[in-house]
């Protein structure tokens, strides 16, 4: 997984989204350290890459890979500086579309700052933990997460939300256990679901389905939207009454 150059078509994903099958079970991990910001972890050396295949013919339509290149500051408070590049099938790789800065507590994996360059005008603009709003997007999120009963299985396997006074808009909670099959591997995964209730330039209500191992690391990730629910009525997940269909997948390095 080193870094490809400009124009480049090399990456280890297939063009495909490879066969995914997901089957629940009892035995898989019930609580998860959930170290990654994206996919890296932020600790010197780390890298990772994850691929984009959208819905429905599962096609690959990009690539991002993660990388941490050194140790940093921001605003006082020490962490790593992550790389970031991205690949899409007709130019390649591009020029490295970003930098972010993260670190690790005993309790939680928190941005501290992101750098991106603008589209046309190639302003880049730096974005920090003391900036109105960066909580919004990046901010601070807990390590662990589990299975603690915030999301309630209904007799017609839609859930409810059951979920503490004060938690944020954006969440994410363990939501059962699962074996995971992704081409020819399989994981016992934690299911891990992130709710996202305000609109989007692209989308309405999303809700994701992460797939994490007893490592930390997931390997497969569902990403959904309410106004695609109607049209694939059998490929849904149902909260609070609100249906949300497919969007698209990704599938990290970690699966291969």
């Amino acid at each position: 997984m080193s870094r490809y150059p400009a124009g480049s078509h090399e990456h280890p994903f297939p063009p495909v989204r490879p066969a995914v099958c997901i089957e629940p079970i009892s035995d898989g991990p019930r609580e998860v350290d959930w170290c990654e910001l994206w996919s890296v972890v932020p600790v010197l050396g780390d890298l990772n890459m994850w691929a984009f295949y959208d819905h429905p013919n599962w096609n690959l339509t990009g690539v991002c890979r993660q990388e941490v290149v050194g140790e940093c500051s921001v605003h006082g408070v020490e962490g790593v500086e992550i790389d970031v590049d991205d690949y899409e099938p007709k130019q390649g790789w591009g020029v490295q579309p970003g930098t972010m800065w993260g670190r690790l507590t005993p309790t939680s994996r928190q941005w501290l700052a992101s750098l991106w360059t603008r589209e046309g005008g190639g302003v880049r603009r730096l974005r920090t933990f003391l900036d109105p709003g960066f909580d919004a997007t990046w901010g601070e999120w807990p390590r662990r997460v589990a299975d603690d009963g915030w999301l309630v299985r209904q007799p017609d396997g839609s859930y409810r939300q059951a979920v503490p006074e004060g938690t944020k808009p954006y969440y994410t909670t363990g939501c059962a256990t699962f074996r995971v099959t992704i081409g020819g591997r399989s994981f016992d995964c934690l299911r891990l679901v992130g709710v996202e209730d305000q609109p989007r330039s692209t989308a309405k209500d999303v809700l994701t389905e992460m797939y994490v191992p007893a490592d930390g690391r997931h390997v497969y990730c569902c990403n959904r939207r309410s106004d695609t629910a109607e049209q694939y009525p059998d490929d849904v997940f149902v909260l609070d009454g609100v249906a949300y269909g497919p969007w698209y997948d990704c599938v990290t390095a970690q699966a291969l």
